[in-house]
């Protein structure tokens, strides 16, 4: 007796999961209307807003990233402040003896325009 109660409420179980998932739907069921109407939207927004959920926040945290690496100087136009300005080049010519006095004199009232 309990098997057969244990068996028909698997059945049952199978059946209303087969039903509901839309594989066993009659076209003029009150279940198509549901399929049609709650189903068939609800996976649209799936397919559409599951990957927006994983994309946006990896493009939020990958453009935060970049942006303060750039206020820190790591990446972009202040990372390459390591090189020798003009003047100190200059410095640099006339401590050498490339130039004399007066071509630096010169040079550093032409960098100071």
């Amino acid at each position: 007796m309990e098997l057969k109660i244990a068996l028909g409420i698997l059945v049952a179980v199978v059946v209303l999961t087969a039903v509901l998932s839309g594989a066993v739907i009659d076209h003029y069921s009150p279940l198509s209307v549901w399929h049609k109407v709650m189903l068939v939207p609800l996976a649209f927004t799936a397919v559409v807003f599951i990957p927006l959920s994983i994309a946006l926040p990896v493009a939020l945290l990958v453009g935060t990233a970049i942006l303060v690496l750039r206020w820190m100087g790591v990446i972009g136009p202040r990372a390459a402040q390591g090189e020798k300005s003009a003047r100190e080049i200059l410095d640099e010519r006339f401590a050498r003896g490339e130039i004399d006095k007066d071509e630096y004199e010169e040079r550093g009232l032409l960098l100071s325009s």
